[in-house]
């Protein structure tokens, strides 16, 4: 999915109008608001307001913030370090990123959860 939206961005010209690529916001619009500026974090909550009313199985208590440690847990996996994943993920130390939600009591399961 990252990097179907990296070449969106691409194709909607984002690396020709963007003088610094590299430190560019990632989540950003496309067509509201200025081009290419940050998501505001309302648009994020209903948009996944919007996805958990269309998909039943998406547990209701989950917010955005279940994406940073859904990134967190993909990168370890993928076998990056503890240490560099905990700065990516801005975590205080990096016991911070193995904390795991509560159960949530209707899937019984931890969330976040890997799709």
């Amino acid at each position: 999915m990252y990097g179907d939206w990296v070449w969106a961005l691409c194709e909607a010209g984002a690396d020709i109008e963007l003088a610094d690529w590299d430190n560019s916001y990632v989540f950003c619009t496309l067509y509201r608001g200025g081009r290419f500026a940050p998501i505001r974090p309302e648009s994020v909550y209903r948009r996944l307001g919007a996805v958990k009313r269309r998909l039943p199985a998406v547990p209701d208590e989950m917010t955005p913030h279940w994406y940073r440690h859904t990134h967190a847990t993909v990168l370890l996996l993928a076998g990056v370090p503890m240490h560099v994943v905990s700065r990516r993920a801005g975590a205080e130390d990096a016991f911070e990123l193995i904390r795991q939600p509560p159960l949530n009591e209707r899937t019984g399961r931890h969330g976040p959860v890997l799709v």
